[in-house]
């Protein structure tokens, strides 16, 4: 997923990297909103909220065509970076969460009659795949000192989108369908994150 950055990103902290991941976001807006957007290779971070957008439970798959080497090597990438990625608690927590959240707000979605529920119940579950999406993010980036803090920074948004979750499952009446059970996990996922980040902070040598 992550190809290009700037020439010089060696002394970078996590707010140079933050503005930057900004700034692709903008960029990406506003080619969307004038119908610019083309497939890239290296794609930003406002990619990732793309395929978060494709991913999402209400969205139907688009299956490669056969014979597509470039798929074939797409799906082999990302089986090595599946395996990779298992190695990391906080993901593997993370996924979890994204998953439990899904049957979650399901039949919430399902119900008639209940659109502002819903609609929270949907921000919910985009926010649920943003945490195990990012952090998915900052291990492609990587761990040398020229790209640590972008993987840091990352690792921030995972959990300013866990606090997200936190905020929307308290919104959700427990009268309707009780979320305790889920906060319960989100706070857990985040205690992940958290060291996730400090373990990431060891690594920066000069600051």
């Amino acid at each position: 997923m992550w190809r290009q950055f700037p020439e010089d990103t060696r002394f970078w902290n996590e707010k140079d990297w933050e503005q930057y991941f900004v700034s692709q976001d903008s960029r990406f807006a506003a080619e969307m909103q004038a119908g610019e957007f083309q497939e890239e290779t290296n794609v930003d971070v406002a990619g990732i909220l793309e395929d978060d957008a494709d991913s999402c439970p209400d969205c139907p798959g688009h299956p490669p065509q056969s014979g597509d080497l470039s798929e074939t090597f797409d799906e082999d990438y990302e089986a090595a970076l599946e395996k990779e990625l298992n190695h990391l608690p906080a993901w593997r927590a993370a996924l979890e969460f994204s998953d439990l959240v899904y049957e979650f707000v399901s039949p919430i979605c399902q119900k008639p009659g209940e659109e502002p529920i819903q609609r929270t119940s949907r921000q919910l579950c985009q926010e649920s795949y943003l945490v195990a999406d990012y952090i998915a993010g900052g291990h492609e980036i990587g761990y040398d000192e020229d790209v640590i803090c972008g993987n840091i920074a990352l690792c921030n948004r995972a959990l300013t989108s866990l606090d997200q979750c936190i905020k929307h499952l308290s919104d959700i009446p427990p009268a309707d369908i009780a979320p305790e059970k889920l906060l319960l996990r989100a706070y857990i996922v985040r205690s992940f994150v958290t060291r996730r980040i400090e373990d990431l902070r060891t690594q920066v040598w000069w600051q």
